[in-house]
């Protein structure tokens, strides 16, 4: 198309100016699709990424205490409460699960035991709190057990539905020794892993002794603070 100037401005025909913003817009338009597509594909990993069915387990041996945090979907609580006669109705009410917390303290420790040398390990401390996106984060702390066998159980498997898809991914770690003790996916016909317990470094503090119970003992806890000899 022929340009026509007037003084140092150019002139663009009115059909070239028509072609280039259709072609503006063209372009415009498919960017904001491919952005659509970035979002849509992104939004399930973001939104599914905790599995609800799911209780992850991350054991952390340190010099002085081993301690066991456990991240899990509000609804296997419920579920679990309501298995030991405590119904508490829905956590995701802040209501309820401030009412439940003392229940959820007393009972977490049986829910996921920790033996050593043939010994059921008792809880020092025990804390409870509401995670985001309706989890809830329990966190145990034990002393650090002494050099020997060692075994976690994921016990609360065995207390749901079992048409359902739940499990219970752990991790031990000894950051004592900066070592990864093993990991391992625990369901409910599988809910034992056992490893060994190393030695504390000699750089490190001794260990605590462990305080053991029976096999079968519920061992107490408490809820942030210390358990009583």
């Amino acid at each position: 198309y022929p340009l026509s100037f007037r003084g140092n401005a150019v002139i663009m025909p009115r059909r070239a100016t028509s072609r280039r913003s259709l072609l503006g817009c063209a372009v415009h338009l498919l960017y904001c699709f491919g952005l659509g597509i970035i979002v849509f594909v992104a939004l399930p990993a973001t939104v599914f990424a905790h599995d609800p069915y799911e209780t992850t387990m991350g054991a952390w041996l340190r010099p002085r205490q081993l301690e066991l945090h456990i991240t899990l979907n509000a609804h296997i609580v419920e579920k679990l409460l309501d298995k030991a006669g405590l119904p508490a109705g829905d956590l995701s009410v802040g209501g309820n699960f401030e009412a439940a917390r003392p229940a959820v303290a007393r009972l977490a420790a049986g829910w996921f035991p920790i033996s050593a040398g043939g010994h059921l390990l008792v809880a020092q401390q025990t804390n409870v709190t509401h995670g985001v996106e309706d989890h809830v984060e329990i966190a145990l702390i034990f002393p650090r057990p002494a050099k020997g066998a060692i075994r976690f159980e994921a016990a609360h498997l065995k207390q749901l539905p079992h048409d359902e898809p739940y499990g219970a991914p752990l991790t031990v770690l000894d950051l004592a020794n900066n070592v990864v003790l093993g990991q391992k996916s625990l369901t409910a016909a599988d809910s034992v892993f056992e490893t060994e317990c190393p030695d504390v470094p000699r750089s490190s503090p001794p260990a605590a002794p462990p305080k053991s119970g029976s096999a079968n003992a519920s061992p107490p806890s408490t809820h942030g603070t210390p358990a009583k000899p």
